[in-house]
């Protein structure tokens, strides 16, 4: 009897027929045996469904990738196809913009069709990015069109991934009606460690870095700000290059460096506050809400350091003496009154 195998080898092409369609693939029937076709080997895009290649009963051509033995024969369809990447490679160089459709989405990642064939992965460009645009993001749907920018391409791996921003049109025309200095009023979308994003406008967000929310420190955004909150901020800068805008809320009052610090902390006084933060080179100490000193090492005036840096705890007070105030650097020293200390 003859081999069933003895004319598939590797790399030759066979007609066959389908016999029956998986949730992974088809089973092919090649003259007296059958072999398996994956998904991943009917076209070089992704597709969700068999079906949208092939039906039972059809003839197709496959490429023998494996032959191993009768229930071991891997087949190939996209191979014997040419491969889109490499014939749009000229159309496609690193840096240049096109118009995609969106044809899936997962909650890390978008893939963008640029034409039959030639889908890629989208990513954000940076933090900032992934800031401003993640909004914009949620709301594409399935078939939507947007606009990317090659960011690589793979020649070997037959991939390419884009950069996703806001179409630029759609964006300037938001931001056009806005302008440095303005005041404007805005929800808080949402809240970061290093910043907050603001709905200014439908679609339109701007960036309130978090530097930007209070002239004394603010440890955390979600200290003085909720989401859902409306609140009033003002336009710091309109990048129309990068499509940003920045934001601020401090700029709208004034700077109490400037108003009041150098009246209300003296050189010498002595006030009491609390132990916020321990660090290698000394103590932080809360003297108001949002303002701190430094109290450093060599301020402490006690023989072990280390020993007294232990026993003292958070929220600790004790009283300090300032023996520096830089208005220009924002900037408190202290150093520890042994003679009036109480800590408790």
């Amino acid at each position: 009897m003859k081999n069933p195998l003895a004319d598939l080898a590797p790399g030759q092409i066979h007609k066959g027929i389908v016999k029956k369609i998986l949730k992974t693939g088809a089973v092919i029937n090649i003259g007296h045996v059958n072999g398996f076709l994956n998904t991943s080997d009917m076209r070089w895009s992704p597709i969700k469904d068999p079906c949208e290649m092939v039906a039972v009963g059809q003839e197709i051509e496959v490429l023998i990738i494996r032959a191993d033995s009768a229930q071991d024969i891997k087949l190939g369809l996209k191979q014997i196809q040419n491969i889109p990447l490499e014939l749009a490679i000229t159309n496609y160089q690193i840096g240049s913009r096109h118009v995609g459709k969106v044809v899936n989405k997962t909650p890390n990642h978008i893939y963008i069709q640029l034409e039959s064939g030639v889908v890629g992965c989208a990513y954000f460009r940076n933090k900032i990015h992934n800031l401003i645009n993640n909004k914009y993001h949620e709301n594409l749907s399935l078939e939507d069109r947007v606009e990317v920018e090659v960011m690589s391409i793979h020649k070997t791996k037959h991939t390419i991934n884009f950069y996703i921003n806001q179409p630029k049109i759609e964006w300037e025309t938001k931001a056009q009606h806005f302008k440095i200095n303005d005041q404007v009023d805005g929800c808080v979308s949402a809240l970061y460690s290093y910043g907050v994003l603001i709905e200014i406008e439908k679609g339109l967000f701007g960036l309130l870095h978090h530097d930007d929310l209070g002239w004394l420190r603010i440890e955390k955004p979600d200290e003085v700000l909720k989401v859902g909150e409306m609140v009033k901020c003002i336009i710091l800068n309109i990048d129309y290059e990068k499509c940003r805008i920045d934001i601020g809320i401090k700029q709208l009052s004034k700077n109490p460096w400037d108003e009041y610090i150098s009246s209300r902390y003296r050189l010498g006084d002595i006030i009491k506050g609390t132990i916020s933060s321990k660090m290698n080179y000394g103590l932080f100490v809360e003297l108001e809400s949002g303002l701190f000193g430094l109290l450093h090492n060599s301020e402490l005036m006690v023989k072990d350091v280390e020993q007294f840096k232990n026993n003292i705890k958070l929220g600790d007070k004790l009283y300090v003496r300032i023996i520096d105030v830089s208005i220009a650097k924002h900037s408190i020293g202290l150093s520890l009154n042994i003679s009036t200390n109480l800590i408790h």
